[in-house]
């Protein structure tokens, strides 16, 4: 088969061609998409100097079981399959007050504040559907991978949830105008401020739970969340 025969200079000019083209698609994608570190603003459901959501913040035990967690993080994914919903059983009872905290340090590693767009979509369930923790649950199950989630991702994701109707016209408009975009990238400011070793981060009344505990079952781990909180 002949080969086409293509000169050097028109080889570099297509190279370049395509240099300027990547660059400018990637000018608009994250022109558009971040706004700047402060786009957004941070909720009046969290803790304003912490920047903590607690799940029932009425419940009336003096115990806190707080978890920071990145949504990028593989084994944030596998302690929520193992551990989310007997946590929320367990809160739901009052055993503790869940605390919920927002790390996206992967956004350092890999383009596009995709931890951070995902906490964000995250605030919007909170705001706008009555099981955010569903909702957190479903989005660490189905990974964004390199590519991270879109925006229709995370409202597919919402439905997949059970939200529906005005709840997700709500959430869409919510993620789209990266509303709380703020809150994720300032929580993880204060993760990297307090220096911790990485994700899963869980820790009861102040203390970290032991690495043993959380390669426990789901079992194992609740009796000991039963008898140490």
């Amino acid at each position: 088969m002949a080969k086409k025969s293509v000169s050097i200079g028109n080889y570099i000019g297509a190279v370049i061609v395509g240099v300027v083209v990547v660059g400018i698609i990637a000018i608009g994608f994250f022109g558009s998409r971040s706004g700047g570190e402060s786009a957004g603003t941070i909720p009046s459901f969290v803790d304003q100097q912490t920047l903590a959501w607690t799940y029932n913040p009425d419940a009336s035990t003096g115990s806190e079981l707080e978890i920071w967690e990145d949504f990028q993080c593989s084994a944030c994914q596998s302690f929520s399959a193992n551990y989310s919903e007997m946590i929320q059983r367990l809160a739901d009872e009052g055993v503790f007050k869940l605390v919920m905290r927002q790390a996206s340090f992967f956004d350092d590693r890999i383009p596009g504040q995709h931890s951070a767009r995902a906490g964000n979509s995250f605030m919007c369930a909170v705001e706008h559907t009555t099981d955010p923790l569903n909702y957190h649950r479903m989005l660490l199950s189905m990974p964004g991978g390199s590519a991270g989630w879109s925006d229709d991702a995370f409202v597919n994701i919402a439905e997949l949830a059970g939200v529906s109707g005005d709840a997700l016209s709500s959430f869409d408009t919510c993620v789209k105008e990266d509303r709380y975009l703020k809150w994720a990238v300032d929580s993880q400011a204060i993760f990297a401020k307090e220096q911790l070793p990485g994700t899963p981060y869980v820790t009861l009344n102040g203390t970290q739970v032991p690495q043993e505990v959380l390669s426990s079952s789901a079992a194992e781990f609740e009796q000991w969340l039963r008898d140490n909180a």
